[in-house]
């Protein structure tokens, strides 16, 4: 079949680590004897995903997800997209080496959307400084730096810089996606370390927003890399526009009647407004210029 659609030799050939004895070697010795020629130049193996199941003895222990098992039918990938959404998932697939096994279980899950909702809240946080969505073309770092690199903020381009270029090396170094997504996460730290040192959501400083937001372009940007970051910021298909502004002016309602509690120093009452809130899955952030809200 591989000969028939690629030729007697072809780039790359994946699988799971658990078909490299005996099948990919069989799969191999056969083809060359047959062709005389290499079979493949690319070998990718990876590790597979496990899951705690309950033994008969009833404790717990981590297994190969499998067919063969048939724990695979408790884990289906439309269920978990539909539950957790396509880019939490991949996040998860993304956060392990291609050659190490997936530990799946809920609590990766949770810690998956938290690192989610890390890059979406300074995604907005950007969208809140500019004015603009992010989906939006705009300038990323390599063409913001020079203004930067001229002024007393040249530390955060050079780091930005930097991080990029890292991103890069480890995404080389063996397709190490885990890696890359942990550079990532050191760029996010970076953004909003020096969008709180500048104090930019008070000040306004135009070239200062600017820089903040060339460098979320960039990270968005290298998130594109991996599949990530490429929905909208608050996705569509939700709300439908109408509710979503009804929303958003009974939000606003809220946050006004909090900050009145709080400047005749009913604190109690503030404290239930947002309380209340948060069980509800809303939470509201005190931010420099104003407080915004978030659904959990």
């Amino acid at each position: 079949m591989s000969m028939k659609y690629l030729g007697p030799s072809f780039d790359v050939h994946g699988g799971g680590m658990d078909l490299m004895f005996p099948h990919h070697e069989n799969e191999l010795a056969q083809s060359e004897s047959a062709t005389g020629q290499p079979f493949v130049r690319y070998w990718l193996h990876n590790g597979l995903t496990r899951v705690r199941t309950k033994a008969k003895g009833g404790q717990w222990q981590a297994e190969d997800i499998h067919e063969t098992t048939g724990n695979a039918a408790n884990v289906r990938v439309k269920d978990l997209v539909d539950r957790h959404g396509a880019e939490v998932i991949r996040y998860l697939l993304l956060s392990s080496h291609y050659r190490s096994p997936i530990e799946f279980s809920d609590d990766a899950l949770a810690a998956c959307k938290k690192g989610v909702a890390t890059f979406d809240r300074l995604f907005e946080r950007a969208e809140r400084l500019t004015g603009k969505p992010m989906t939006e073309k705009a300038d990323d770092m390599d063409r913001t730096a020079s203004t930067l690199l001229e002024s007393d903020h040249a530390p955060f381009a050079k780091a930005v810089l930097g991080l990029k270029m890292k991103f890069m090396e480890t995404m080389d170094d063996d397709f190490n996606t885990a890696g890359a997504i942990g550079v990532l996460h050191e760029l996010a730290n970076e953004i909003n370390a020096f969008i709180e040192r500048t104090e930019i959501e008070r000040a306004k400083q135009a070239d200062l927003i600017a820089g903040a937001a060339a460098a979320a372009h960039t990270l968005r940007n290298l998130g594109h890399v991996l599949g990530l970051f490429l929905r909208p910021i608050r996705p569509a298909g939700g709300a439908s526009a109408a509710d979503q502004a009804l929303l958003d002016r009974v939000m606003n309602l809220m946050i006004d009647l909090r900050k009145e509690a709080r400047q005749s120093k009913n604190f109690a009452l503030a404290d239930r407004i947002r309380d209340g809130l948060a069980q509800i899955g809303i939470t509201l952030e005190d931010r420099p210029d104003a407080t915004g809200w978030r659904k959990a």
